[in-house]
């Protein structure tokens, strides 16, 4: 668990009030992944990349780490009702499209691919969980 006062505020810009996604990948590559399995990291902070306002999440391209952050997952964030679905399904497929990062997909155009771009809840509420069959087939899944 990434909890060291240092790494926080190295990783933290006070200005944003929010996590550069960029460098907490890195830390937690650096600290704690395995050359042998894939590595994810779940957070509750909001994250954000110098060149966007917020990401929910991010991985190496082919790499061995990833994370995602709740924080802007659930409705409550945005002035609407609690649907605790709606969070455990956004998480699911936020988790999904970031591991298939970390395997070498990249962003889909199929729809409703779980590896299609997500700048919004919205985007991720219309794609599903799955892969689209382009996607499936250079996982070389069936």
């Amino acid at each position: 668990m990434i909890t060291s006062t240092s790494v926080r505020s190295a990783i933290q810009d006070p200005a944003r009030r929010q996590y550069n996604g960029n460098l907490l990948l890195k830390e937690l590559d650096t600290q704690y992944a395995s050359e042998f399995i894939k590595t994810f990291g779940l957070f509750y902070v909001d994250l954000f990349i110098p060149i966007l306002t917020h990401i929910f999440g991010q991985a190496f391209l082919g790499g061995r780490t990833a994370i995602a952050s709740i924080y802007r997952l659930s409705n409550e964030r945005y002035g609407l009702k609690e649907i605790n679905n709606y969070l455990i399904t956004r998480l699911t497929k936020e988790v999904i499209h970031e591991l298939g990062h970390t395997f070498g997909l990249i962003h889909c155009h199929v729809p409703t691919c779980v590896m299609g771009s997500s700048t919004y809840v919205e985007d991720i509420d219309q794609k599903s969980s799955n892969f689209c069959n382009k996607c499936r087939a250079e996982l070389g899944l069936p």
